[in-house]
């Protein structure tokens, strides 16, 4: 496979060098200049992995070179990343999770349009993760219920909220349907508008359903065996902010690094070694890119 992964970095030295290292049948080179970016190239004349490429650049230096459209080093950076894929006719794109949490549309755009520029019959494709958390979720949970042997009569699950266009009114019938004990956590983000139109819905599904789902706001949450996190939020704020229970279960449906029983997971708990090798070899840190991103990867080598 062909395939460019890029990554932020931090600002690398002012070295106009270049480094060439060879190992066995390995060819190495990395290129470090005064534009922050730093390139490298990995080709292996044995084995699955073949020309792979990884960009490093700065956040700074991304921002410049998108907003200045006649420097110099716009120009140069341009022509070294056409040159560096020059001799493939189709490319894989792997961007970091960065370009993926932060939205950065503009960002893939540029580097996208850059590569194709003046170049017919290149075909580019960026690959993308899969998350499935919404429909592998019950199953999920009821693997947690079997394992501690919890009875469904007991079972206590508790939805979080940090934005109101999370609450799926669908997948909360779904779960008082099965479940019984369902409830809301309202988090900070919000408000009280929100609130007042979340509160509504739910008190009609109370009625319609006869269930007793309440919206709470509390720090102490220890009466609940599920978590289930519906919004963007990072695990390590909610757990320094809330008390939970021991051994309770914690879900993202945002995270599909998570989606255990994914094809995309699947397969890269099968090459996740040969990937942290190549990783390795590129000078890239595989925890900045979606492990489900890297598995969709290596199945699209492998159709």
């Amino acid at each position: 496979m062909n395939t460019l992964f890029i990554d932020i970095s931090n600002p690398v030295s002012k070295d106009k060098g270049k480094k060439k290292f060879s190992l066995n049948n390995i060819t190495y080179k990395a290129k470090k200049n005064i534009l922050q970016y730093e390139m490298i190239e990995d080709y292996l004349k044995h084995g699955n992995v073949t020309n792979n490429f990884s960009l490093k650049i700065s956040k700074e230096e991304l921002n410049k070179l998108i907003n200045n459209k006649k420097k110099i080093k716009k120009l140069y950076f341009e022509k070294d990343l056409k040159n560096k894929v020059k001799k493939v006719d189709k490319l894989n794109i792997v961007f970091s999770k960065y370009f993926d949490e932060n939205s950065h549309t503009k960002y893939k755009e540029y580097i996208v349009n850059t590569l194709k520029k003046k170049r017919e019959n290149f075909e580019i494709k960026e690959i993308v993760a899969e998350n499935k958390m919404k429909e592998h979720v019950i199953k999920y949970i009821d693997d947690y219920v079997e394992n501690f042997n919890i009875s469904l009569n007991k079972l206590r699950i508790l939805l979080i909220l940090n934005d109101s266009k999370d609450f799926s009114k669908e997948k909360i019938t779904e779960y008082i349907l099965k479940y019984k004990f369902v409830d809301v956590l309202k988090m900070n983000g919000i408000s009280k508008l929100e609130y007042q139109k979340l509160s509504s819905m739910i008190n009609e599904l109370n009625e319609e359903f006869g269930s007793t789902i309440d919206i709470i706001q509390k720090r102490n949450i220890q009466e609940y065996h599920i978590y289930l996190m519906c919004s963007r939020v990072v695990k390590n704020d909610f757990y320094s902010h809330y008390i939970v229970k021991k051994d309770s279960k914690y879900i993202d449906l945002n995270n599909e690094d998570e989606d255990i029983d994914n094809n995309n997971m699947k397969q890269y708990n099968k090459c996740k070694y040969e990937l942290a090798t190549l990783f390795n070899r590129l000078e890239l840190v595989d925890d900045n890119f979606s492990k489900n991103k890297l598995g969709a990867l290596s199945l699209e080598d492998m159709n």
